[in-house]
């Protein structure tokens, strides 16, 4: 994979065998919502949880964001590290169940990521808890991406009479839906 857009555009990326890699596509259109949102504002930061491969972080930092990165799995924490090693930047890395870290959190973000590993037998928690606990580390004026499958659109519509008022668009991408929801 190779980092999309930005000043490292082009930079070759790892990616642990055990990661789906968020499609370039959809990593150029979750920026180009984010800048039509944010427009030119500066110094922005972005919450990466469940990093894989640290790719969304990466694209992030290369637009010009602070990011923080969350990634559980030791291993494949250490080839994000590795990632931001070989491409030169630096970013804040954190190896931690995301939710867990999340929950003692007090810093707020202007951008909040999310692509749970569902697929993963030993994630335990539900679309509904992920979705609340972002939007609660998001600052006034920031916006959640939330990238699940086509098939979950499901949870969205049981979501809606808590979440409705906040979801500002939606974009598919094959079996990809992204999600972006407002403070």
């Amino acid at each position: 994979m190779h980092l999309t857009g930005g000043q490292y555009k082009g930079n070759k990326i790892e990616v642990p065998s055990n990661v789906k890699p968020t499609l370039s596509k959809v990593r150029e259109s979750v920026f180009n919502v984010l800048h039509s949102f944010l427009l030119n504002e500066e110094n922005l930061s972005f919450l990466d949880m469940f990093a894989g491969s640290g790719l969304m972080s990466l694209e992030a930092i290369s637009r010009g964001y602070k990011a923080t990165t969350i990634e559980k799995d030791r291993k494949t924490f250490n080839i994000i590290k590795n990632n931001f090693k070989k491409t030169g930047v630096e970013g804040n890395l954190i190896c931690a169940d995301s939710v867990r870290f999340l929950q003692k959190e007090d810093k707020k973000y202007d951008v909040v990521y999310i692509d749970p590993p569902w697929t993963n037998p030993d994630f335990k928690y539900s679309y509904s808890d992920i979705l609340k606990l972002g939007l609660s580390v998001l600052n006034e004026k920031g916006i959640l991406v939330f990238e699940s499958e086509k098939i979950k659109k499901l949870l969205h519509q049981e979501l809606n009479p808590i979440y409705d008022e906040k979801l500002i668009r939606e974009k598919v991408y094959g079996r990809c839906l992204l999600s972006f929801y407002k403070a």
